[in-house]
């Protein structure tokens, strides 16, 4: 897996004007940089070797989405799923809190007509932690 870096223009959707493009309002726009805030809280804090702060704020991020807002749903997927796996390679009861947030959503999937961000969390989470056991073996 890649090291974590952050800070500077390279950290995911550093401008607003990409909500905007998406028809984001004020309200949502502040909730989404609080996501990136988190994002990027939680990779200094991977780097600075304080993972169950990062844990943490990982879980926070993939709790907090905004519900119907594609930009907050990919970007809980896409970055806050990426950082939580490095994580999980690191420090292994972030692998099992990701284990644990898998399982609850494959037995909710079971009762109810999953939603396709449901489908979208388990298959990236199953990826992760496929790529998990490959890369410690």
């Amino acid at each position: 897996m890649s090291k974590i870096t952050t800070g500077g223009t390279n950290t995911p959707w550093c401008g607003q004007k990409r909500f905007h493009e998406q028809g984001v309002g004020m309200d949502q726009e502040l909730h989404l940089q609080k996501l990136r805030e988190a994002y990027m809280s939680a990779c200094d804090l991977i780097v600075n070797g304080k993972y169950e702060q990062a844990l943490d704020t990982l879980v926070w991020l993939h709790d907090n989405p905004l519900p119907d807002i594609l930009p907050s749903e990919m970007y809980r997927r896409v970055y806050g799923f990426m950082a939580w796996g490095e994580l999980a390679y690191l420090y292994p009861p972030a692998k099992q809190k990701m284990e644990e947030v898998l399982a609850k959503k494959i037995e909710a999937a079971k009762y109810e007509v999953p939603s396709k961000s449901i489908k979208a969390d388990i298959g990236r989470l199953k990826g992760i932690l496929s790529e998990l056991v490959t890369s410690t073996e």
